[in-house]
């Protein structure tokens, strides 16, 4: 987790970029609540280089890591259960698309948002997306990712009749938990805290 916020290594805005990190590594580490107003404090452009820097992590490290360990294990002759290997496959699918949307539409739409503030027309960000709208995004927005993985952990449990036969996956169990912790911080840290400036934003359109 500590990969996926550095800073860019410009000075500008580097200490609020840090201070964030710091704040959402406390609530990882602690399981503490979510500060939500603390964190709304910082500007749009850290919160979303945190969801961005996140998204590439997952993909680059979580997902292999995960993948890695079920190969291990099919070599090993475990009679790993197929649909966690297709389960794996979907997922990562899934992210791929799931960020992608929100990294074409949903980032640029809130950057150009909080430049309201900043003197930006706000008939050109209408111009430039058009129908696009927070509310829209939202109503298609889920947290599907995080639930089937908690199901998945289940699935693997119920999988095996005995612990000696459920030891192997200890390690796969243990990553899918951190994983999935991760992941609904992420979507809470987007839901609770970016999506709502957003809105508030998003009436100055009007």
């Amino acid at each position: 987790m500590l990969k996926r916020l550095q800073p860019d290594g410009s000075s500008e805005g580097q200490s609020e970029e840090l201070a964030f990190f710091s704040e959402v590594v406390t609530i990882f580490s602690k399981e503490a609540e979510l500060p939500i107003e603390q964190l709304s404090a910082f500007p749009a452009t850290i919160i979303l280089r945190y969801l961005t820097n996140s998204h590439r992590y997952y993909l680059g490290k979580r997902v292999p890591e995960i993948e890695q360990l079920l190969s291990q294990l099919s070599a090993q002759n475990l009679n790993v259960p197929a649909h966690l290997v297709s389960f794996f496959s979907w997922m990562r699918q899934n992210m791929e698309k799931h960020f992608r949307i929100e990294e074409q539409s949903l980032f640029p739409y809130i950057e150009a948002l909080e430049s309201l503030s900043k003197g930006e027309n706000a008939a050109d960000i209408r111009s430039k997306f058009k129908e696009f709208s927070i509310q829209r995004f939202t109503d298609t927005h889920s947290d599907e990712i995080e639930d089937q993985l908690s199901e998945v952990k289940k699935q693997i449990i119920r999988s095996f009749v005995s612990l000696e036969a459920l030891f192997p996956y200890r390690v796969l169990i243990q990553k899918l938990d951190l994983f999935e912790k991760d992941l609904r911080l992420h979507a809470r840290v987007e839901d609770e805290v970016l999506v709502p400036k957003a809105l508030e934003w998003e009436k100055l359109l009007r």
